[in-house]
């Protein structure tokens, strides 16, 4: 597929690209891949319309997970001047993506503020919750934090937001959310 939309492609074609390039710069670990991400990564930011729509979600994604501290918080700046919903949420849900647990703590305690829309808040977790590696650690939060969120968050995002548990993947995991949710029933759920 190449790194370059053909005129004559079709839109599951640019989907499978940016599913492809995300898959072999992360879960493939590609360092050549993920270098040539963070190279797109400045198009995202500087001239978006300059990059296919599918391929602009994908190199997101990997500067993102690839990201140190300088792109954590270009990431949140981003955020937080965005001027197209869109924008927003990229960034936003970018945040999530980092491979490092103080930044997850850091993305989670993001969503608990009034920065962070309620109905963005609960996805952002959940996408906290889901990360590749430090999940958990967004997990610990939610629970610590479990009656504020159930309070400030509508109800039908809750279902959502915990819904990610599922890929916690430790046996304790499994016995503590069980043990969680036995204690902190979801009525939507």
């Amino acid at each position: 597929l190449g790194w370059t939309p053909r005129p004559d492609e079709t839109q599951l074609d640019a989907q499978l690209r940016g599913l492809l390039v995300q898959m072999n710069a992360l879960t493939g670990a590609d360092p050549a891949i993920a270098e040539r991400c963070r190279e797109l990564f400045a198009l995202v930011l500087d001239a978006p319309e300059r990059i296919d729509a599918d391929l602009a979600a994908a190199v997101t994604v990997v500067a993102a997970a690839t990201g140190d501290d300088d792109t954590y918080e270009t990431f949140l700046e981003r955020f937080r001047r965005a001027t197209t919903p869109q924008e927003t949420l990229r960034f936003l849900y970018g945040l999530a993506e980092f491979d490092d647990p103080e930044r997850i703590q850091r993305t989670v305690e993001l969503a608990f503020s009034p920065e962070v829309k309620t109905q963005n808040a609960p996805f952002l977790i959940g996408r906290c919750i889901a990360a590749r590696n430090h999940g958990r650690a967004a997990w610990r939060i939610l629970r610590s934090r479990w009656a504020e969120a159930d309070s400030r968050f509508p109800g039908s995002s809750i279902v959502r937001m915990v819904d990610t548990v599922k890929h916690l993947d430790r046996a304790e995991d499994l016995v503590d959310v069980q043990a969680f949710f036995a204690e902190h029933p979801i009525p939507q759920g």
